[in-house]
């Protein structure tokens, strides 16, 4: 199924107060054309115990700047691959877990 939406790309920046300071997030939306990860590609990433789940080609890959989250329908994904394609670029992205967080984390001492 491929269909035309819009997503989020989270970039993630520490702040100036060194590295135990909470990180800051911050998105910006682009249109994409959402796809499905091929069988042969799901299968070869899930024997290196990464789970693709959906694929996000961006048109413009000027409008991508190498984030490693997206948002996606209120779900946070985690680009696994990125593959650029002409002026475009795909982002294969797993759904982030906490076993596989990419979130905004902050230190405790």
């Amino acid at each position: 199924m491929v269909r035309a939406d819009v997503i989020e790309l989270v970039s993630e920046s520490p702040e100036a107060h060194g590295v135990f300071a909470p990180r800051t997030e911050t998105t910006q939306k682009t249109y994409c054309t959402i796809r499905s990860v091929g069988m042969r590609e799901y299968y070869e990433a899930k024997g290196a115990g990464i789970e693709p789940e959906i694929v996000f080609h961006i048109a413009d890959s000027d409008d991508y700047s190498n984030e490693k989250i997206v948002l996606w329908n209120d779900v946070r994904y985690r680009v696994v691959r990125t593959s650029l394609y002409g002026d475009g670029v795909d982002l294969t992205c797993e759904r982030a877990t906490n076993d596989k967080a990419v979130t905004t984390e902050v230190a405790t001492t």
